[in-house]
């Protein structure tokens, strides 16, 4: 019976540990430890699903990804929730039908490789790649723009390579020699 009191104990500390304690809209700055920034004006909305493009005779296809309310802890002790959107891709070369690249197998948050800021500002969507530890978790950024009048169409621009530090066993020297799979021209994305 005291064991049975000392889980529920455990069990209502944690619980009222991490829990909201105020819905805000997203990309508000100043909050209270456990909010919550909920996409209240539905702007992550018009993203959810595929979009595809063609380039250099590549086709790319993006999925984006919907994750309500997902939890972050800090080591000072603060904790929010927050909802987002990852994205997944995946390359055909349209020469010979082969995959150049594919990350549709991604099911989990932490499976998706490109991360998003949590709302577009003025139409534009900024985002982060990071590579698997097989291309030296190389890191990039790119944008995602809405275009003016085109409800089902984005462009993606604005490529650059991040912030990397070789990890130990990269068999590469510069960044710019591991390969890269998402392109660094701009080109235009029909939503599916």
């Amino acid at each position: 019976m005291k064991t049975l009191k000392i889980i529920a104990v455990l069990l209502f500390v944690t619980n009222s540990y991490s829990q909201v304690t105020v819905e805000l809209p997203l990309g508000t700055d100043d909050y209270p430890n456990g909010a919550y920034l909920k996409d209240i004006d539905e702007v992550l909305t018009k993203y959810i699903g595929t979009w595809e493009g063609i380039l250099n005779n590549k086709k790319y296809t993006f999925v984006f990804q919907f994750f309500p309310q997902h939890y972050f802890d800090y080591p000072s002790g603060r904790y929010e929730y927050e909802d987002e959107l990852k994205v997944k891709f995946k390359i055909i070369d349209l020469i010979n039908n082969s995959v150049i690249y594919d990350g549709m197998d991604a099911t989990t948050y932490d499976d998706y490789l490109i991360f998003c800021a949590s709302r577009p500002y003025h139409g534009i969507f900024k985002c982060w790649f990071t590579d698997t530890p097989a291309n030296c978790e190389n890191e990039v950024n790119f944008t995602f723009k809405n275009i003016p009048g085109q409800l089902n169409q984005i462009k993606y621009c604005c490529f650059e390579y991040g912030e990397w530090q070789r990890p130990v066993g990269c068999p590469y020297f510069k960044q710019s020699l591991i390969p890269m799979f998402l392109p660094k021209e701009e080109f235009i994305l029909t939503k599916l």
